[in-house]
């Protein structure tokens, strides 16, 4: 995905279902009445957005897109939630002779 590989997250993608299109739509020559429309939220840079809008231009599959920026900051999007992990409790059992595995003592 674009997206994914030029450094930005995808925070939610939806499928919203066949509907009927607004108005006919031309694209690629063929006049479309119908359309799937899906719904991606994601943060990414202006660069990951412009070779985005490329890349959904050449696709024959897509008839029309839309971006719509949230915010200027993350911040304004997002609210950020003070989170704290112990992490110790882990390392202890990792560290002792217990017969569990890492990869099992790293389970949360």
């Amino acid at each position: 995905m674009h997206v994914l590989d030029n450094g930005g997250t995808v925070r939610g993608f939806r499928y919203w279902g066949t509907r009927t299109l607004p108005q006919r739509m031309r694209r690629q020559k063929q006049f479309f009445n119908y359309g799937d429309y899906w719904f991606m939220h994601f943060d990414a840079s202006p660069k990951t957005l412009k070779g985005l809008h490329t890349l959904l231009r050449k696709d024959p599959r897509v008839i029309r897109w839309t971006m719509l920026k949230e915010g200027e900051k993350i911040e304004d999007v997002v609210e950020l939630k003070e989170q704290t992990i112990d992490h110790s409790s882990a390392f202890d059992s990792v560290t002792s002779t217990s017969t569990t595995s890492p990869a099992e003592a790293w389970k949360f």
